[in-house]
């Protein structure tokens, strides 16, 4: 995750030299569309196969072929669908990309099945070289394509070339030897797709949450504003996505291990929600104080205007990361309909805070706004998913967070203090990061030592 991250950073950073935020904001919402219908293309098949302890080949076989059925469906559906979709944002010149795009169902269909068996057996190594070598050849393209003045259309092209190579990598690195057999039988997947339904609506509805500002704002602003707050949000949301699935992507198969332990379960969801806010929000309150100058480095001085939206947005991302591992939770101890039910009340609240938010104080009140609304969530959200699916206790979740939280607070006064006689861009988030990054390690030792205890321990498991 870490080098695909640096990848995806590497990335934003020439390509933001290169593209202009309309391109950016035209990109955003094409992939807001291919974000919204990628759920209808595994209605929860891949949460089914890992929460089932016995799988036979027989019924992987069924479930591939409905994967690649709904593949072929959805890239027609997406074909014939653009111009509509174009017409709603009011934006023409988004039916060709949507065009481009439409066919990334199938090729991603062909090689779901195969990521998800080799997560389900923790083979992460293995999909881990696929997915750095995919992510490399994406990046190769969309840089290429920029270079050749492709505009808008490279980010398509890295994207789409992602998924191409994704798959192919997966057949020669993680099939071992598996071929789908030529049978369909309904009765033998019945049980998989009637837990896939409730994880449809959840993810669907997890979805529109998590692409609401990106819709709305498409509506209310136009390409220009809205690439101009899609970058602040890619660069945030990057940062999440180093940590945030490590933990979903392993602590799913390990919380379905003993879902019927509570106390184990509420072990391990504890120290998922100490490791991801324990490094997020160091990480978040860094962007939040050094706001103009990660704007700077990272995307360039054209995108200076923008610094002020990066600050919100790094406020509401340290926020959201704390509820993002709660589908390992809720999926893995077969909480599904609560999990429905959670993400479609989460989903409606955040679209009227985002529409609320964003008609009554403009572009930068939307990360305010859902920052507040993510922040008065936080107990509720306790009450209603954690508590009955782990039994972790009121003090015993919130203190995972209170801990970090205070010492992120001191680190970043501190950084924000020892940067304050520079100006230079580089110099400024140099000192501040050395100087607020020994605080925070130091304070941890006092305040956060179960957690540094786990870094230590992680590394001590690498090295066996």
């Amino acid at each position: 995750m870490g080098i695909r991250a640096a990848i995806a950073f590497v990335q934003l950073a020439i390509l933001a030299r290169t593209l202009s935020p309309e391109d950016f904001g035209l990109q955003a919402l094409a992939m807001t569309v291919i974000a919204t219908m990628t759920i209808f293309s595994d209605i929860g098949i891949a949460s089914a196969i890992i929460h089932y302890p016995d799988v036979t080949d027989r019924q992987l076989s069924s479930l591939y072929w409905l994967n690649i059925g709904l593949g072929v469906f959805l890239t027609a559906l997406l074909a014939g669908a653009s111009p509509l979709i174009a017409a709603f944002y009011g934006e023409a010149a988004l039916t060709p990309i949507l065009l481009i795009l439409s066919s990334v169902f199938i090729v991603t269909a062909s090689g779901q099945q195969l990521r998800v068996m080799a997560e389900k057996n923790l083979q992460f190594q293995s999909l881990a070289k696929v997915e750095i070598l995919s992510a490399s050849l994406g990046f190769c393209t969309a840089i290429v394509s920029a270079f050749n003045n492709a505009e808008v259309y490279a980010l398509s092209f890295g994207y789409l070339v992602t998924a191409i190579s994704f798959s192919l990598l997966c057949w020669l690195r993680l099939s071992r030897g598996w071929r789908p057999q030529l049978v369909f039988h309904w009765q033998e997947i019945s049980k998989h797709l009637r837990f896939g339904g409730h994880l449809l609506g959840v993810n669907f509805a997890n979805t529109l949450g998590a692409q609401a500002d990106i819709i709305v704002t498409g509506r209310i602003f136009t390409a220009e504003t809205v690439g101009m707050y899609f970058q602040p949000r890619e660069l945030a949301m990057r940062t999440m996505m180093i940590i945030n699935p490590i933990v979903t992507r392993v602590g799913l198969p390990l919380i379905a291990n003993v879902q019927n332990d509570k106390a184990a379960v509420a072990r391990i969801y504890a120290k998922t929600i100490l490791m991801t806010s324990s490094i997020n929000f160091p990480i978040y309150g860094a962007i939040a104080v050094f706001a103009p100058e990660v704007v700077s480095i990272v995307l360039g001085s054209k995108w200076l205007a923008a610094s002020e939206l990066m600050r919100a947005v790094a406020i509401w991302c340290a926020v959201r990361s704390i509820g993002n591992p709660i589908g390992s939770l809720l999926v893995g101890t077969g909480h599904t309909r609560r999990a429905l039910i959670s993400s479609i009340v989460m989903a409606s609240s955040v679209f009227a805070v985002v529409w609320y938010s964003g008609a009554t104080f403009g572009i930068l009140g939307v990360p305010y706004g859902l920052s507040a609304f993510y922040i008065f969530a936080i107990v509720p959200f306790w009450y209603f998913n954690v508590n009955p699916a782990s039994g972790l206790g009121f003090w015993a979740y919130h203190s995972q967070l209170a801990r970090p939280a205070l010492t992120t607070a001191l680190a970043t006064a501190a950084g924000w203090f020892a940067a304050y006689p520079f100006e230079a861009s580089i110099i400024r988030l140099l000192v501040g990061g050395i100087a607020g990054g020994g605080i925070y390690l130091g304070a941890s030792y006092w305040t956060n030592r179960d957690w540094l205890l786990s870094i230590r321990e992680l590394f001590k498991v690498r090295e066996r």
